[in-house]
Protein backbone atom coordinates (compact mmCIF):
# COMPACT_ATOMS: atom_id res chain seq x y z
CA UNK A 1 0.00 0.00 0.00
CA UNK A 2 1.20 3.50 -0.80
CA UNK A 3 2.83 5.33 2.12
CA UNK A 4 0.25 8.17 2.23
CA UNK A 5 -2.45 5.59 2.94
CA UNK A 6 -0.53 3.73 5.67
CA UNK A 7 -2.58 5.38 8.47
CA UNK A 8 -5.72 4.12 6.71
CA UNK A 9 -4.53 0.52 6.31
CA UNK A 10 -6.97 -1.06 8.78
CA UNK A 11 -10.00 0.66 7.31
CA UNK A 12 -8.96 -0.12 3.73
CA UNK A 13 -8.40 -3.77 4.71
CA UNK A 14 -11.94 -3.84 6.11
CA UNK A 15 -13.22 -2.42 2.81
CA UNK A 16 -11.32 -5.08 0.88
CA UNK A 17 -13.13 -7.69 2.99
CA UNK A 18 -16.46 -5.99 2.39
CA UNK A 19 -15.96 -6.01 -1.38
CA UNK A 20 -14.89 -9.65 -1.54
CA UNK A 21 -17.04 -12.70 -1.14
CA UNK A 22 -20.36 -13.88 -2.45
CA UNK A 23 -23.44 -11.73 -2.70
CA UNK A 24 -26.76 -13.24 -1.64
CA UNK A 25 -29.45 -13.28 -4.29
CA UNK A 26 -27.17 -13.44 -7.33
CA UNK A 27 -27.22 -16.32 -9.76
CA UNK A 28 -24.15 -18.57 -9.38
CA UNK A 29 -22.52 -17.48 -12.68
CA UNK A 30 -22.92 -13.77 -11.87
CA UNK A 31 -21.68 -14.33 -8.32
CA UNK A 32 -18.64 -16.22 -9.66
CA UNK A 33 -17.76 -13.37 -12.06
CA UNK A 34 -18.23 -10.78 -9.32
CA UNK A 35 -16.04 -12.66 -6.85
CA UNK A 36 -13.35 -13.09 -9.53
CA UNK A 37 -13.33 -9.40 -10.43
CA UNK A 38 -13.58 -7.98 -6.91
CA UNK A 39 -10.80 -10.29 -5.67
CA UNK A 40 -8.50 -8.31 -7.99
CA UNK A 41 -9.05 -4.87 -6.47
CA UNK A 42 -5.87 -2.87 -6.66
CA UNK A 43 -4.50 -0.35 -4.19
CA UNK A 44 -7.93 1.08 -3.30
CA UNK A 45 -6.71 4.57 -4.13
CA UNK A 46 -10.18 6.03 -4.65
CA UNK A 47 -11.59 4.79 -1.35
CA UNK A 48 -8.36 5.94 0.31
CA UNK A 49 -8.87 9.44 -1.05
CA UNK A 50 -12.51 9.39 0.12
CA UNK A 51 -11.42 8.20 3.57
CA UNK A 52 -8.62 10.76 3.80
CA UNK A 53 -11.01 13.54 2.77
CA UNK A 54 -13.50 12.34 5.36
CA UNK A 55 -10.88 12.69 8.07
CA UNK A 56 -10.10 16.23 6.97
CA UNK A 57 -13.65 17.38 6.39
CA UNK A 58 -17.04 17.09 8.05
CA UNK A 59 -18.13 13.79 9.55
CA UNK A 60 -20.55 11.59 7.68
CA UNK A 61 -18.49 9.97 4.93
CA UNK A 62 -19.21 6.36 5.70
CA UNK A 63 -17.77 2.98 4.82
CA UNK A 64 -20.58 2.75 2.27
CA UNK A 65 -19.20 5.88 0.56
CA UNK A 66 -15.78 4.27 0.27
CA UNK A 67 -17.29 1.07 -1.11
CA UNK A 68 -19.34 3.11 -3.56
CA UNK A 69 -16.19 4.80 -4.90
CA UNK A 70 -14.54 1.43 -5.55
CA UNK A 71 -17.67 -0.12 -7.11
CA UNK A 72 -18.11 2.79 -9.54
CA UNK A 73 -14.42 2.56 -10.46
CA UNK A 74 -14.71 -1.21 -10.91
CA UNK A 75 -17.71 -0.78 -13.19
CA UNK A 76 -15.75 1.66 -15.34
CA UNK A 77 -12.89 -0.85 -15.61
CA UNK A 78 -15.25 -3.65 -16.67
CA UNK A 79 -16.76 -1.44 -19.37
CA UNK A 80 -13.35 -0.09 -20.46
CA UNK A 81 -11.94 -3.60 -20.87
CA UNK A 82 -14.65 -4.35 -23.44
CA UNK A 83 -14.13 -1.07 -25.33
CA UNK A 84 -10.33 -1.48 -25.24
CA UNK A 85 -10.44 -5.21 -26.11
CA UNK A 86 -8.19 -5.79 -23.06
CA UNK A 87 -6.72 -9.22 -22.41
CA UNK A 88 -5.51 -8.74 -18.84
CA UNK A 89 -5.97 -6.54 -15.81
CA UNK A 90 -3.55 -6.81 -12.86
CA UNK A 91 -1.85 -9.77 -14.54
CA UNK A 92 -5.11 -11.76 -14.69
CA UNK A 93 -7.44 -12.41 -17.64
CA UNK A 94 -10.15 -9.76 -17.76
CA UNK A 95 -13.76 -10.69 -17.06
CA UNK A 96 -14.32 -9.74 -20.71
CA UNK A 97 -11.82 -12.37 -21.91
CA UNK A 98 -12.93 -15.01 -19.44
CA UNK A 99 -16.72 -14.71 -19.77
CA UNK A 100 -17.41 -12.43 -22.75
CA UNK A 101 -18.32 -8.85 -23.60
CA UNK A 102 -22.01 -9.07 -22.70
CA UNK A 103 -21.27 -10.56 -19.30
CA UNK A 104 -18.56 -8.00 -18.55
CA UNK A 105 -20.85 -5.07 -19.38
CA UNK A 106 -23.72 -6.55 -17.36
CA UNK A 107 -21.44 -7.13 -14.36
CA UNK A 108 -20.29 -3.51 -14.65
CA UNK A 109 -23.93 -2.43 -14.68
CA UNK A 110 -24.58 -4.57 -11.60
CA UNK A 111 -21.67 -2.90 -9.76
CA UNK A 112 -23.12 0.50 -10.66
CA UNK A 113 -26.53 -0.56 -9.37
CA UNK A 114 -24.96 -1.82 -6.14
CA UNK A 115 -23.08 1.47 -5.77
CA UNK A 116 -26.33 3.40 -6.16
CA UNK A 117 -27.94 1.21 -3.51
CA UNK A 118 -25.29 2.47 -1.09
CA UNK A 119 -26.37 6.10 -1.48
Amino acid sequence: MAAPFAPLADELAALRGRLGGSRPGLSPPVDQMGCYFLAQVGQLLRPGVVLGAARLGPAGITAASRAMAELVHGASLLHDDVVDDADTRRQQPTVYRRWGDRESVLLGDLLLANALDLL
